[in-house]
């Protein structure tokens, strides 16, 4: 069975001479130096590289563009309607092809509880797809008008 050596640990300074420690200090030194290198590995910001590779979001409310664009087609036959709809189709796929090719997840706002406003990219999408969300707002508004008509009139006396 070996003894532990109990006696203070020599230390040698430039501006001191020597003093003596012992050696349950040089074990909490080496503790809390150790700890303070593991702990600002776990602080430190992100890397540029992780920066890089990090994925931007763009929230899309594609409920909202395909209402305002039924609202802006109107009525005709369903022979154009078909084509114009499946050449929708394919320039939303396109669009939305190119966000992700630039580093953007595209999400569906039906599939959201809340974002920030700056990620909602629901007017970029709309305009170049040639969409106009006005109408679903004009429409929203002759809803809720209609809305609140007949709550007014069911809940006069008769």
């Amino acid at each position: 069975m070996s003894e532990t050596n109990k006696e203070p640990a020599t230390v040698e300074t430039a501006a001191t001479g020597t003093f003596k420690l012992p050696p349950v200090n040089l074990l909490m030194i080496a503790s809390i130096v150790a700890a303070a290198y593991f702990l600002t590995l776990f602080i430190q910001e992100p890397s540029k590289d992780a920066a890089a590779h990090s994925a931007r979001i763009a929230v899309i409310d594609m409920d909202r563009i395909l209402r305002a664009k039924a609202l802006g087609v109107g009525v005709g036959n369903a022979a154009n309607i078909a084509a114009e709809a499946e050449g929708f189709a394919r320039k939303i796929k396109e669009e939305t092809e190119l966000l992700t090719r630039s580093g953007y997840v595209v999400i569906n706002t039906a599939h959201l509880v809340a974002w920030p406003d700056g990620m909602d990219s629901t007017a970029t999408l709309a305009k170049k797809l040639g969409v106009d969300l006005k109408l679903v707002d004009q429409d929203d508004a002759a809803r809720g008008a209609r809305i609140q008509n007949l709550l007014q009139k069911s809940a006069a006396p008769k």
